[in-house]
C-alpha cells in the first residue's frame, strides 16, 4: 500500500492527522479535477437528483405522520387559540391577513384599498351612505378579479342576490316603480335618476 494515499493514512494514522491529510489531499489540482469530472457525469447528476427527491419524499411523509399525532394536533389547536386571543395575534390578523386576503382574492394591495376608500370618501358606491365596514365588489374578467368599488353590506348582498345582472336590476326597478314606490325620506324623489 502506497504511503501517499488516504487509505494508508486512515489505516495507520488516526484522528486529526488523517483529517488534515484528507483536507490537503482534496486540495490537489488533479484530485479536484477528477472529482469535478465525476460530479458532472450524467449518471452522477441523476443519482444526486433521485437521492434528493427520495429524501424530500421521506421528510414529507415524516412531517405528515408527525402532524397526525393526537398530542401534536392538540398542541397546535391550543397555540392557534392562544395566538388568536392575544392582542398581538389580533393585530396580526387585522393587518397581515387582511392584506393577504386582498392580494389573493382581488389582486390589490392594502394601500390601493385605502386609496379607493378615500376616493369614495368612506361612502358606499351605490347608496352613498357611510360604511361601517367596506366590502370589496369585484367581477371576473378572463379568470382574473377586477375590483369595481367598495360597497356597504346591504348593497353588496343585494348585487349578489341579483347575480350582477343589470337586466335583473332593471326588472326590480320597474317592479318597485310599478307598485307605487316612493322614497321613504323624500316623497316623490327619483330612484338614482329614474323618476318615480
Amino acid at each position: 500500500m502506497s504511503k501517499n494515499t488516504p487509505e494508508y493514512y486512515r489505516k495507520y494514522h488516526s484522528g486529526q492527522k488523517y483529517k488534515n491529510y484528507k483536507r490537503q489531499y482534496r486540495q490537489r489540482p488533479e484530485v479536484k479535477k477528477r472529482e469535478k469530472e465525476l460530479r458532472e457525469r450524467p449518471e452522477t447528476k441523476e443519482h444526486e437528483r433521485q437521492r434528493s427527491h427520495d429524501y424530500y419524499l421521506r421528510a414529507k411523509a415524516s412531517r405528515q405522520e408527525y402532524a397526525q399525532r393526537p398530542e401534536v394536533k392538540q398542541r397546535a389547536r391550543e397555540n392557534s387559540k392562544r395566538r388568536r386571543q392575544s392582542p398581538e395575534g389580533r393585530e396580526y390578523q387585522r393587518k397581515y391577513l387582511r392584506e393577504w386576503n386582498l392580494r389573493k382574492r382581488y389582486g390589490i394591495s392594502a394601500q390601493e384599498h385605502r386609496e379607493m376608500l378615500s376616493r369614495q370618501a368612506g361612502l358606499c358606491a351605490i347608496c352613498l351612505e357611510p360604511m361601517a365596514e367596506p366590502f370589496t365588489d369585484h367581477d371576473e374578467i378572463d379568470g382574473r378579479p377586477r375590483v369595481r368599488g367598495l360597497l356597504c353590506l346591504g348593497c353588496n348582498t343585494g348585487l349578489g342576490g341579483f347575480r350582477d345582472k343589470p337586466e335583473r336590476l332593471a326588472s326590480a326597478i320597474a317592479y318597485l316603480v310599478g307598485h307605487g314606490y316612493r322614497h321613504a325620506e323624500t316623497p316623490g324623489a327619483s330612484i338614482r335618476g329614474i323618476n318615480a
